[in-house]
């Protein structure tokens, strides 16, 4: 007899013999009953469930997840109301009225309540106030235990149930079929790509990844790694065709440390380094991303991994999957870890025209929390590399604005700062600036309404939508950092045909560039960062989240679809 296994099967056992328990729920300091018929999940099957499978909750009824510092209401079909309590009971936060598909944390709680939707209001509960746990009603006057509730099915006389059900079944399978066929086919249309270009002959010099490679090499041998005659001699030898105008770095000389590695390396095992570190940065990132979502059993992660700017940024060799990274490690870290996540953030500055609104909000956010360590971690990330740059190169800021103040626009940028710019006021220097000033008033105005519950993940998704939007400027590969924000909207969307609409946008995409599109100077790509932030207000409105166009399938049907996909 094997003594851990009977051990295993006795605890079982146990636990599945435990009566449930029933609390009623009051608080203290309100002299107010919060419920009346509460049910504890304090084991693994329970905890898991939650208010899966339920059509409703009413009014007193509620569920006590313990211990638990994090919900989310992926699959269910109502709001909720969460108070989140500490060891001693004292109410640590509250948030009301959360509607389906959506997360919610609070790193120092110890359990969870989680109740109707309107009791917080009708009690006036408030942080710091302190609840007290008593024996309630017995439990056949209460509402049964989550885990003995079982699916909805449609009645067998409601015959128009039953089609509407299959109907609905069979858009669904057309929809799913759609969305993983554009996302695999792209994704190894992308791949076959990136190996014909590691491969194939001068493959370096025929992506931007070459501009990477010269700067780091100027920076390893102390030279000036904005020096346009030098970088295009080097590109040149590295395959670089002769009619194009020199590629230089942009990046600010805070960025030097990413690419100075490449200085030691030839261009072919640079290159190739290069290719497998943005391959693992875009697979990190949505994984993280679907980690963070609550590892939901379903495929909408492949609209990720293959979502058209950021296979162009793989096609390209761009920096921009480091910036994915850099922002993906901060909606990770900025919790537990803060800073770990300033840290990451240097990543993010990059390119940090892309985080105007963003940054201002998360300047505001980080003073007004206290998050201290967060603003050290991206000073000392900040401060070191650029220290390394200053050493290797003592006067690389004087070089990078020299640098900056040569270049000359001449040709076409798909986004709106320079549309604007080039159509208004060609001469008119600060004209590509007002979008993003205009940017972030409106990011003031968006926290300062949602700082009491301020997310990162659902209220920073629209800021980092709106600030590529009105980036001074950018290209398609940039666009790569909405990967969470889109994410984050396909999981909460119910709608099947929005998220197919999603991956068409992203295939007309991945058509184009087929087709012989540039990527860089082409105004066909003027419509994706618009498009983007419409496909995202529209998937996020309550209304599309409870399916108002495919009516939500019974809870068995439900949940197996909800697999499926």
């Amino acid at each position: 007899m094997n003594p851990t296994r009977w051990i295993l099967d006795h605890v079982a056992q146990r636990r599945s013999a435990k009566p449930d328990v029933r609390l009623r729920v009051s608080n203290l300091t309100r002299q107010a009953e919060l419920a009346h018929c509460v049910d504890v999940a304090d084991h693994g099957a329970k905890r898991r469930k939650g208010l899966l499978g339920r059509e409703m909750l009413s009014a007193g009824e509620g569920l006590w997840i313990v211990p638990c510092e994090a919900v989310h209401t992926f699959g269910m079909q109502f709001p909720i109301d969460l108070v989140y309590l500490d060891r001693d009971k004292r109410v640590k936060k509250v948030r009301n009225n959360v509607p389906p598909w959506r997360i919610s944390a609070c790193l120092s709680a110890h359990s969870v309540l989680e109740l109707a939707s309107g009791s917080i209001r009708r009690t006036q509960t408030k942080p710091g106030d302190r609840l007290e746990f008593s024996s309630a009603l017995p439990p056949s006057d209460c509402w049964s235990s989550p885990d003995a509730s079982g699916p909805t099915m449609p009645k067998p006389g409601d015959k128009r149930g039953v089609s509407q059900t299959m109907q609905q079944k069979k858009l669904r399978v057309i929809a799913e079929f759609l969305v993983v066929g554009i996302c695999t086919l792209a994704f190894a249309l992308t791949t076959v790509g990136i190996c014909a270009s590691v491969l194939g002959s001068d493959a370096a010099g025929s992506r931007d990844f070459v501009e990477y490679w010269a700067s780091g090499h100027q920076l390893a041998h102390r030279a000036n790694p904005y020096d346009g005659n030098a970088i295009l001699g080097l590109e040149r030898s590295a395959g670089f065709p002769s009619g194009l105008p020199v590629l230089i770095m942009w990046n600010p000389p805070s960025a030097l440390l990413l690419v100075l590695p490449l200085g030691f390396l030839g261009p072919t095992a640079g290159e190739l380094l290069w290719s497998l570190l943005l391959l693992a940065c875009l697979v990190a990132s949505v994984r993280m991303v679907w980690i963070m979502h609550g590892c939901p059993k379903n495929k909408l992660h492949l609209l990720g991994l293959s979502f058209a700017p950021a296979l162009a940024c793989l096609l390209a060799g761009q920096v921009s999957l480091f910036v994915l990274l850099g922002l993906v490690l901060f909606l990770r870290l900025h919790r537990s870890r803060p800073f770990l996540a300033g840290v990451s953030l240097w990543l993010c500055m990059l390119k940090p025209h892309l985080f105007l609104p963003f940054g201002v909000v998360l300047l505001v956010w980080a003073i007004i929390t206290r998050s201290y360590r967060l603003l050290l971690g991206t000073a000392v990330a900040l401060g070191v590399s650029t220290g390394i740059a200053f050493l290797l190169d003592p006067l690389v800021w004087m070089h990078y604005r020299q640098m900056v103040s040569a270049a000359r626009m001449e040709e076409v940028i798909p986004c709106l700062s320079i549309v604007l710019h080039r159509n208004l006021s060609p001469n008119t220097v600060w004209l590509p600036y007002l979008p993003a000033a205009l940017g972030c008033v409106w990011s003031l105005a968006y926290f300062r309404r949602h700082r009491d519950d301020w997310d990162w993940m659902e209220h920073g998704s629209p800021l980092m939508l709106v600030s590529v939007l009105v980036a001074p400027y950018g290209w398609l590969m940039d666009q790569a950092i909405l990967i969470p924000a889109l994410l984050h909207a396909a999981y909460f969307t119910r709608s099947r045909s929005l998220v197919a609409v999603l991956a068409l946008a992203s295939a007309v995409i991945e058509i184009g560039t087929l087709q012989g599109i540039p990527l860089l100077h082409s105004a066909f790509y003027l419509w994706t960062a618009p498009a983007w932030l419409a496909w995202y207000l529209c998937a996020t409105k309550p209304s599309y989240a409870m399916n108002v166009y495919d009516p939500p399938l019974p809870d068995g049907l439900e949940t197996n679809e909800a697999a499926s996909f």
